[in-house]
């Protein structure tokens, strides 16, 4: 499934799987239930972790 996805724009995927397509300088202020940044390179940094909207469980 995920090599028959890739080929795709991000809004045919995110159609396909009821999801919505976030702005990447955006993705980690996004609300989410769970932010994995892989293979995004620097998503996680000083910056980005203070505006993160972070809720305890």
């Amino acid at each position: 499934m995920g090599s028959a996805l890739a080929e795709l724009p991000a809004a045919d995927v995110a159609k396909r799987l009821g999801a919505r397509v976030v702005d990447p300088d955006a993705v980690v202020r996004s609300d989410c239930g769970v932010l994995a940044p892989c293979a995004m390179g620097t998503v996680v940094n000083d910056a980005s972790v203070r505006s993160a909207p972070v809720r305890p469980k």
